[in-house]
């Protein structure tokens, strides 16, 4: 009786989607003449042109970003006066008012753009699922870009996360605001999306970051807080967005190689071999374009030795992106991702006199993984109040183990399809709304066979008031199905304000509800590694949650922005791992929880963008209510800064091309003060684990070499060589040194 009515709600809830984008579409039916606006974006001091400048027209949902010879075009504009705002990161915003686009022709704009400035209204788009400044967000949102990313040489996608405030990381679980403690392979509290489209396995339901396509990211967004409202489950901590590179205009190549070694231990109980343990790689990529059509593909390999005993690695990955523009106002993407790998398994240590040795029965364990996606997005500007989106993705992974009487082995298919509509019917008011629709398979001798699908609507509804006040109010409705489980029906409100006492200073207020679903690895797994049993329970239930903030953000001049926020966040059948005997574990909803807490920032950039310092502080109170006790695995004070100096020689106004960067990274995360007590039963020296002091460098010089661009950089990672733990019984990497030469041409 309850499928019947879910199928029934499911029925109708359709049909109004249906009827409603009809009456917008036929709203539009009438054609009307156009005009466009072309234009170039260019260094107001040097003259050289700015790539990935985003140009947005105020007052519409339309909008394009530079290619990288500074051109941008926006088309299908309603004759009229506007307003365009151009922004990126190291320069200052810049509006052009009083542009006059007239029916059937075009207007031509060159932009010049000052360096040296904060951004208030940087660009972004995962908050609300179109482009938006980011005062106008209701909720906290870090932005990684591009040359932050590439300074670092980082080789994996939760590299990269490990320097934004407010977010950490257990070796590849990922924790948004202490959302998240530590379960090996089962799903994440934090939504992982490539341009908008869920990334994750259909059988853990964890986000792979191997897969993802790190040298060709433009930047990293992340939202944070609940987010089930746009994105459904798995946004219980929030969402992560990897956007990727648009394709350039011209056919280019770039290659990368880079080497290093890991120093030795200090201690000689530690040091289990005398060989030098390297690490290495290389990523080419080539772009092409023929007339309307534009290809992108790279490929990569790394290996990397492991300054521990049975932890090598490696990978090669394919990754391909292309655009068709049919015209200026329909243009779709597809992307190809493919990962083939080999990974030694290191799950513990023997012992802290051994603590780069693991136990014998781990020795020779390995990881075989071959994981395929291909993802597609259609865009389409039926005028510039209306827009639809098209996303799609195909995830297939085939992993297996050689681990001793198990043999684990998976393999699984999660598609995803969605249909977004941004409807904007007046200045100050803005429509979102779509449905999404999920399935997936698993084959698994350790998960069972198992099929599962999703169906969702969603809504929000964007309204300015007033020039300085907005309201967003948002709800979606998810009704998820698993062989052999309760079909679960959720219904996720929001509502966000912001408010602008003045330009420069913005206060926010949001409250949401979100929830996860258990992932099939939570629900079905029945396996046995190293001693220890886990055994299935289907009768799990979603994880939810309330969570709240009230937020500022501050420019406090044009070189400083301070950006302040409380939060609280409402926890219920959280599921974790529990012993239910010595030897024998089961995920349960056992954790009600509540997690308050505080985080600043301050960025700030100087001397026209040629030095740039940035700091975040997190303080955490993770409560688990249920045993009135600190929530696991979470550290209650974070603490990241990270300084890049660049160089330019005067010479460069008369065609030199020499820069030197320096870069300084600084992580403190206090120690945990509570774990799984079981793990002293079969790890030794489990309680072993200090606050965390982490001190990483890097140089780089690049300049011309007939014509041809070179970069150099040097990496020292861990330069204090200090000791410490993310998971019991596990020693993060010791100091290494990498070199690292790229080049384009």
């Amino acid at each position: 009786m309850i499928i019947y009515h879910l199928n029934l709600f499911t029925k109708i809830t359709l049909k109004i989607s249906l009827i409603f984008y009809v009456l917008v579409l036929l709203n539009f039916a009438h054609a009307q003449q156009y005009g466009l606006i072309r234009g170039t974006v260019m260094n107001k001091e040097n003259g050289q042109p700015l790539p990935a400048v985003n140009i947005m027209i105020k007052g519409t949902l339309i909008g394009a970003s530079t290619d990288n010879k500074g051109r941008f075009l926006i088309s299908k504009i309603k004759p009229g006066n506007y307003t365009l705002i151009a922004s990126i990161v190291g320069f200052k915003k810049e509006e052009l008012k009083n542009v006059l686009v007239e029916s059937g022709k075009e207007t031509y704009l060159e932009v010049r753009l000052e360096p040296g400035a904060v951004q208030i209204g940087q660009i972004i788009v995962t908050a609300g699922k179109h482009e938006q400044t980011f005062s106008d967000v209701p909720a906290s949102i870090s932005v990684v870009q591009a040359r932050e990313i590439y300074s670092r040489n980082i080789v994996n996608v939760d590299d990269a996360l490990r320097y934004i405030g407010g977010v950490n990381l257990i070796e590849s679980q990922i924790s948004i605001r202490g959302s998240s403690g530590y379960s090996k392979g089962v799903g994440s509290r934090a939504l992982v999306l490539v341009d908008g489209i869920p990334l994750i396995t259909g059988d853990t339901g964890e986000p792979i970051y191997e897969s993802m396509p790190v040298n060709f990211i433009e930047r990293i967004e992340v939202l944070k807080g609940a987010s089930s409202a746009l994105y459904g489950s798995g946004a219980l901590g929030g969402v992560i967005n990897i956007i990727t590179k648009d394709l350039p205009d011209f056919s280019s190549s770039w290659l990368k190689l880079y080497g290093g070694f890991y120093d030795k231990p200090t201690y000689k109980q530690w040091q289990w071999t005398n060989s030098t343990q390297f690490l290495n790689g290389f990523a080419l990529t080539h772009s092409r374009k023929f007339g309307f059509f534009k290809t992108l593909i790279s490929l990569s390999r790394i290996e990397d030795t492991g300054y521990r005993k049975n932890s090598r690695i490696q990978r090669w990955n394919i990754f391909s992106k292309s655009l068709v523009e049919f015209n200026p106002s329909q243009k779709l993407s597809i992307s190809l991702n493919y990962l083939d790998q080999r990974r030694n398994n290191f799950l513990y240590w023997k012992s802290l006199d051994s603590a780069l040795v693991p136990t014998d029965d781990q020795l020779g364990d390995m990881v075989i993984s071959k994981r395929f996606s291909t993802n597609a997005m259609f865009k389409n500007i039926v005028t510039d109040k209306f827009i639809y989106l098209i996303k799609g993705i195909w995830y297939h992974t085939n992993w297996r183990n050689n681990v001793e009487f198990s043999y684990d082995h998976s393999i699984s298919n999660y598609v995803d399809l969605e249909f977004q509509f941004n409807y904007q019917p007046s200045l100050k008011h803005i429509l979102t709304s779509g449905i999404e629709l999920s399935a997936n398979s698993v084959k698994s001798n350790i998960f069972g066979n198992r099929s599962g699908f999703n169906s969702a609507i969603y809504f929000q509804d964007e309204y300015k008031f007033y020039d300085n006040f907005k309201s967003t109010i948002g709800m979606r409705i998810d009704i998820a199905r698993m062989q052999l489980m309760k079909t679960l029906a959720q219904f996720n409100p929001k509502l966000g304000i912001s408010y602008s006492i003045w330009e420069d200073l913005n206060f926010r207020f949001s409250a949401g509800r979100a929830f996860r679903a258990p992932t099939v690895s939570e629900a079905f797994t029945s396996t046995t590694a190293s001693g220890i049993s886990v055994i299935p329970n289907p009768n799990l239930k979603s994880e939810k949650s309330w969570c709240y903030e009230i937020g500022s953000n501050y420019k406090i001049s044009d070189n400083i922005l301070f950006d302040a926020a409380i939060f609280q966040s409402d926890y219920e059948n959280l599921i974790e791992p529990k012993f239910v005997s010595t030897f024998t574990g089961q995920f349960q909803n056992i954790t009600k929880a509540r997690i308050r807490g505080l985080e600043i920032s301050l960025n700030s950039t100087w001397f026209k963008d040629l030095a740039n310092f940035n700091l975040s502080y997190t303080y955490l109170n993770p409560k688990d209510l249920t045993e009135n006790q600190s929530l696991k695995f979470r550290s209650k004070h974070l603490l990241y800064t990270n300084l890049l100096l660049r160089f330019i020689p005067f010479t460069r106004t008369s065609g030199s091309t020499r820069q030197y960067q320096l870069g300084i990274d600084f992580r403190y995360l206090s120690k945990i003060d509570r774990i799984d007590e079981q793990f002293k039963l079969y790890i030794k020296d489990s309680e072993e684990r200090v606050p965390i002091y982490l001190l990483d460098m890097n140089f780089s010089y690049e300049d011309k070499y007939f014509d041809v661009p070179i970069k150099f950089s040097f990496h020292i990672n861990n330069l204090l060589n200090y000791y410490y733990v993310e998971l019991v019984g596990n020693l993060a990497p010791l100091r290494h040194f990498v070199f690292r030469v790229e080049t384009a041409f």
